[in-house]
């Protein structure tokens, strides 16, 4: 894990983002929480199993 961080590090440090990647003055480099929502058909079911807690 420490050296996947270190691979991402160098590679989030060696652009310099946009002024909008900034919350308060401070780069962002990660957000979690994230939830992805999209239609409840069979296909996508099928296609991308259900959550756990569903």
């Amino acid at each position: 894990m420490a050296a996947l961080f270190e691979q991402l590090a160098r590679a989030w440090l060696a652009v310099k983002p946009p002024a909008s990647a900034r919350f308060r003055g401070l780069r962002i480099f990660a957000a979690d929480g994230v939830v992805w929502s999209m239609p409840d058909t069979a296909e996508n079911r099928e296609a991308f199993s259900g959550g756990r807690n569903q």
